[in-house]
């Protein structure tokens, strides 16, 4: 919708509310002119198709692999998802010899991954990985990981 000059920013927001509201409608405010409108549409486009990109693109296993190794946790939960997603197969390989503490706790803390152990996905190497660490993880994680099995 075009913006305009003779209303305020509450009135804006009350028109908003009652095209989502009663009509289900969700408005985007573009700008002042109606010139401004394909400029918008084409920065509009482009970002909507950049995060479709980004969470749709294959995920490498050296990705994954230097995720754990350097203990980038943001950056292994946002990869270890779109790997999900993807339904990536080598994502077990990259738990061998590889996972501490933190990273099993960002992993069962990671809502996509605990649905796949919970519906009977094998991961065999997390599994091991878990044994090996299990004295150094935390209460609350323990905790988590029963409840998996």
């Amino acid at each position: 919708m075009q913006f305009r000059n003779d209303i305020s920013e509450d009135q804006a927001n009350l028109v908003k509310e009652y095209y989502r509201e009663e009509k289900n409608i969700q408005i985007i405010w573009y700008g002042h002119n109606y010139s401004d409108l394909p400029l918008f549409l084409k920065k509009m486009n482009k970002d909507i198709n950049n995060k479709y990109r980004e969470k749709h693109t294959f995920v490498s296993a050296k990705e994954l692999i230097d995720d754990i190794d350097k203990n980038h946790l943001d950056q292994l939960n946002k990869d270890i998802t779109r790997a999900l997603s993807n339904e990536e197969t080598f994502i077990d390989e990259c738990f061998r010899n590889r996972l501490n503490k933190d990273s099993i706790n960002l992993l069962v803390n990671n809502s996509k991954f605990v649905n796949e152990l919970s519906n009977g996905k094998c991961y065999h190497n997390f599994w091991s990985e878990v044994n090996r660490e299990f004295s150094k993880i935390n209460e609350e994680t323990k905790s988590k990981i029963i409840k998996i099995i």
